[in-house]
């Protein structure tokens, strides 16, 4: 690889891990907005009501699914959308976090 290509993916690799910081940005600031709690509650309604689909997956007839299935995988997945339901974001006292995308 030569200097010219290594610099542009090293370009392109910053514009992404912007893009992604500033997706990550958007996203929290829509979930903690008055819509956003909204669709918190729709997706964790969703879950709850879809728990006993999701417990006849494929992946549930495995041994290790079994175990996952008798260790309370309808708890968890109820436990998941209340999370969901109930997060709020922290308001941070400053600027968010920054990803070395070096």
């Amino acid at each position: 690889m030569d200097v010219s290509t290594s610099s542009e993916f090293d370009r392109v690799r910053q514009k992404v891990g912007r893009a992604v910081d500033e997706g990550i940005d958007q996203t929290v600031t829509f979930l903690g907005s008055p819509r956003g709690k909204t669709v918190r509650a729709i997706v964790a309604t969703g879950l709850v009501l879809a728990t006993p689909a999701i417990l006849k997956h494929p992946f549930f007839k495995t041994p290790f699914g079994r175990v996952v299935e008798v260790a309370g995988a309808a708890a968890l997945i109820a436990k998941g959308a209340e999370i969901i339901r109930d997060w709020e974001p922290a308001r941070p006292a400053g600027p968010g976090p920054t990803f070395d995308t070096r």
